[in-house]
C-alpha cells in the first residue's frame, strides 16, 4: 500500500506550481502536462517534478519572447 501522508504533501507541491500560473484552470494545467509526455506510469514524485519541470521551462520561454 502507498503511503497516503504523500496526498496532503503532493497537494501542497501541486498548488505551489499552480500558482505560477493563476489564471490557468486546473484541468488546463494537467491537460498541458499530461499531453507532453505520457504520465500514467510516472510514480507521484515523479509526476510532481515533471510538472515543476515543465512549468520552470514554459516560463523561461515565455521571459524570452
Amino acid at each position: 500500500m502507498r503511503n497516503p501522508g504523500r496526498i496532503k504533501i503532493i497537494c501542497e507541491r501541486l498548488a505551489s506550481v499552480w500558482q505560477e500560473l493563476p489564471d490557468w484552470r486546473l484541468a488546463q494545467l494537467m491537460m498541458n502536462v499530461i499531453s507532453t509526455k505520457a504520465c500514467f506510469y510516472m510514480e507521484d514524485n515523479e509526476f510532481i517534478d515533471y510538472i515543476e519541470k515543465y512549468i520552470e521551462e514554459l516560463k523561461e520561454k515565455q521571459n524570452a519572447l
